[in-house]
Parts: C-alpha cells; structure tokens; sequence
C-alpha cells in the first residue's frame, strides 16, 4: 500500500497559518461594541449621576424612592433617614424643588414674614411620616450638597403644590423641571386666594 507523500518541517520551526477572517470580524466589533458602551456611560454621566459619591438617594429620578422625614427645617427644607457619604452624615437633608419658602432666622437675621406658617405647614404634613422623593436628572444637588428632590405624599399630591396653593411659598422657577407649569398654576392659586405672603 502506497502512502502519500508528506513534507516535513524543519526540527523548532513553527507552523505559519492565516488569520481566521471571522474571528478578525468578532474582534472588531467586540472593541467597538466596548467603546460605544463607554462613549454612553459618558454622555449619561454629564449631571454627575454615576460618580462614587452619590447615594441611592442621587439616583431617583424617574421611578422615585421612599423615605421617612425625620426633621422639617423649613417650609422648602427637611431631612430623611437616608445615609448620605456625600456631606458623610446619618441622614440626607433634602431641599424641594421648585418653591422658595420665606426664611427662618439665622446668622443674625430674623425671620422672613411667615417663615414659621410656612415651618408649621411643613411639619404637620411631612414630619414623620414617608415621602417619595424624585429627582432631576439635570441637577440633583443644590449648592450647599442638599439633595434637590420633588416630594410626593399620600395619593401622588406634590406637597410644592400644597404649600403654594396655602401662599406660604413662591414657585421657583430659576431652574427648569417636570413640574413647571403645575407649580405656576398652584402659586396663582395661592395669589388669587390672598392667602399667606400675598395677604398683605
């Protein structure tokens, strides 16, 4: 039986081959897929959203997180029992979006008029009891590291509407948000009434 004839390698001489042209294909596209992935979380990242420092808290928007209020400090500021390595505190200090509410008194200056109704209004419907907080994915921190967040209460009432509406607040309307037009409506409410800071 006759056999073919085989040629044979030098002895320590390896055997060249072609690349696969598939694989060279998959390759492609697997770094470019990894680099498009990488381009997303950039733009997505451009409010600061996925940095190491924010809490659960930073990443509402949309669907929105409950928390309890443990503390009102004002009628447009209060604190939840969510720990925050931001400021590295026990718990987060929220500021509303949306309204500005008359000023307590601190650092030497008295309290704007109606500050305290405005305080008490807070506390009677917010102190104790679980909010849910939504935030906006264009600024989710306010200048002093206070969380910026809308708060809802029982059966999706925002409570910026319900302090507006008692005049106990104005709409803010500095910065653009979901609520713009609601929160307008609602200070009107408030003005048309003669109520609180539009008595006078």
């Amino acid at each position: 039986m006759k056999h073919a004839a085989t040629k044979s390698r030098a002895p320590g001489r390896k055997k060249l081959t072609r690349p696969d042209s598939r694989a060279i294909r998959r390759k492609r596209f697997t770094v470019g897929a990894i680099l498009f992935a990488l381009g997303a979380i950039v733009v997505a990242d451009r409010p600061g959203l996925w940095n190491a420092t924010t809490t659960s808290a930073d990443q509402t928007s949309e669907v929105g997180l409950s928390a309890r209020v443990v503390r009102v400090v004002d009628g447009d500021t209060f604190i939840v029992d969510l720990p925050d390595p931001v400021n590295n505190t026990p718990t987060t200090r929220v500021r509303i979006w949306g309204i500005d509410s008359p000023e307590m008194a601190r650092d030497g200056k008295p309290a704007e008029p109606f500050a305290q109704a405005a305080t008490r209004f807070a506390k009677d419907r917010l102190e104790g009891n679980r909010v849910v907080l939504t935030t906006e994915p264009t600024r989710v921190r306010g200048h002093y590291g206070r969380l910026l967040a809308h708060v809802e209460m029982d059966k999706g009432d925002l409570f910026s509407e319900e302090i507006l509406r008692a005049g106990l607040a104005r709409a803010d309307n500095r910065w653009p948000h979901r609520w713009l037009d609601r929160l307008a409506r609602a200070e009107r409410e408030g003005r048309n009434n003669a109520v609180g800071i539009w008595s006078h």
